[in-house]
């Protein structure tokens, strides 16, 4: 997983395989912002293992958000395809 997201300040850049978050700032410094111990796919992973044994949806990814996202990503799909 890779991403770039470019801000006012400076420009936040990520690869999974290569380097860890960065934060290049428009003044020319560099730093690494702290991270979690645990992943983001881990952390889901474990929020739906614990839904699941619980029987209770996790507060922080109601249904409603996911089915959102779907949406969102489908829409941008058929977008792309479109050209």
């Amino acid at each position: 997983m890779e991403f770039s997201i470019v801000l006012e300040g400076g420009t936040l850049d990520f690869h999974s395989d290569l380097r860890t978050l960065t934060l290049y700032r428009a003044d020319g410094s560099v730093e690494e912002p702290p991270l979690p111990e645990t992943d983001g796919f881990q952390a889901q992973l474990q929020a739906y293992i614990d839904a699941c044994g619980s029987g209770q949806a996790d507060e922080r990814c109601p249904p409603e958000e996911s089915a959102l996202a779907t949406r969102m990503t489908l829409a941008a799909r058929a977008s792309r395809e479109q050209d």
